[in-house]
């Protein structure tokens, strides 16, 4: 962000950002009894929230958050009984629904950037503004679809194995937009295995029109090819041996095909030719670094009339293998990988969007581990853990979306001690 992107100063801590709407949290049946209500949901939850992109990890670093901003706090939550204890987090935070504090988290985000916009004065019209940001939010949902790459996969929750309640390690599955760099949404999910059950619900609540879904090996699954499709969208499944028939084809027709590809080049002919009269397109990369030497081979099948089982899969065009050939240290592992699209493309833009997919790797999981600590912090009790991994999902999508200089670990520590910067934040600017 350049020195004249930036936001004006203000007085943060006396800015009046309005009384937050009971509304806000109207989705949560709170699970306290009413003579146990000393603080109120939406401070509760509100609280959590900036706490957490603030690098506060825990329950105690999140009370101790609250009570060192707690004058700023006051301007905008009400409080009746201060800053809550360790215990009151916990306890709330545990019992309450995943699904209903998902939606109920969007809501606080929501409410808090245009609380903060009107009263940060960032125009000259406030009312205007936040009818421009409505608007602004209508056009990014319709351009949101064209194209957008959207990788779903489970994270595994490793600090979560509680003994007591005997649950053992359980998944998030997220649905990551890859380009942009943001989650679109996430689920609970009871094992690796219950993500084929899980993955059509994600889908459901996700606009799919446009839009391009990578799924590992577990998404291969008909059903969710015809969702995607009925949607208007575009598929690229992970192909393994839980569909047999189709695996045991693509692997019988590639190995065929790959030896010829492999023959032709012994004898120094044109091997795009040579797999053009095939129907396969070919793309090659190279790559290097670190010791090791890696060559990328993409062949796309899009001539399916051979495939006995293609009328089984909803809008199929083409078949891929993505053969990796890797060298460190002098030794070489080759792996051969395969997929089912719906799209129609190169074998260049094919491998591209492959590629792209293992960025909710990289972007996502490995910093939530890295940066929020999130396979080390053992809290397994109730429903906090699926809780949690969503607030620090939002809270990351936040953080990388402000343009300043630094990590999302260090932006988390800056938030925690500059509190125009953490507003910045909460604000998406």
């Amino acid at each position: 962000m350049s020195n004249s992107d930036q936001i004006e100063p203000h007085n943060w801590e006396q800015l009046s950002l309005g009384d937050m709407p009971n509304e806000i949290v109207e989705e949560i049946e709170d699970p306290r009894v009413d003579r146990c209500k000393l603080h109120l949901l939406k401070d509760i939850l509100a609280i959590t929230l900036c706490a957490t992109v603030a690098n506060a990890d825990g329950w105690i670093e999140i009370e101790e958050f609250g009570k060192s901003k707690q004058a700023w706090l006051e301007t905008w939550l009400e409080l009746p009984n201060g800053i809550p204890s360790d215990d009151t987090f916990r306890r709330v935070i545990s019992a309450i629904d995943p699904e209903q504090f998902g939606r109920a988290l969007a809501n606080l985000r929501e409410w808090i950037r245009e609380a903060l916009t009107r009263a940060s004065n960032m125009e000259d019209n406030a009312d205007d503004r936040s009818v421009e940001k409505d608007n602004e939010g209508e056009e990014d949902r319709e351009k949101a679809g064209n194209g957008q790459q959207v990788a779903i996969d489970g994270k595994c929750l490793r600090s979560t194995n509680d003994e007591d309640h005997k649950r053992g390690n359980f998944y998030m599955l997220n649905a990551w937009a890859t380009e942009e760099g943001v989650a679109l949404g996430q689920r609970k999910v009871n094992g690796k295995s219950n993500e084929i059950t899980e993955i059509p619900e994600i889908l459901k609540a996700l606009s799919i029109k446009g839009r391009i879904f990578t799924i590992d090996a577990a998404g291969a699954q008909k059903n969710i090819a015809e969702i995607i499709i009925d949607g208007e969208g575009d598929y690229i499944l992970g192909l393994k041996g839980n569909q047999e028939t189709l695996h045991n084809e693509a692997c019988n027709y590639f190995s065929q095909a790959l030896e010829l590809y492999d023959q032709s080049q012994e004898k120094g002919l044109e091997t795009a030719t040579e797999m053009d009269s095939i129907g396969i397109n070919v793309h090659t990369s190279e790559s290097q670094g670190h010791g090791r030497h890696e060559k990328r081979e993409v062949f796309v099948l899009t001539e399916l009339d051979w495939l006995p089982v293609r009328e089984n899969w909803k809008g199929l065009q083409s078949i891929v293998a993505v053969r990796s050939t890797r060298t460190c240290k002098g030794a070489t592992s080759i792996e051969i990988r395969y997929y089912i699209s719906s799209l129609n493309v190169d074998a260049k833009q094919m491998g591209k969007y492959i590629r792209s997919h293992w960025s909710i790797e990289n972007s996502l999981h490995w910093i939530l581990d890295v940066a929020f600590s999130e396979d080390k912090i053992g809290i397994s009790k109730g429903n906090a853990p699926a809780n949690l991994s969503m607030l620090r999902t939002l809270c990351l999508s936040l953080i990388k979306k402000n343009n300043r200089k630094g990590g999302v670990k260090t932006k988390r520590k800056k938030a925690a001690w500059d509190l125009e910067f953490l507003c910045e934040v909460l604000m998406g600017e």
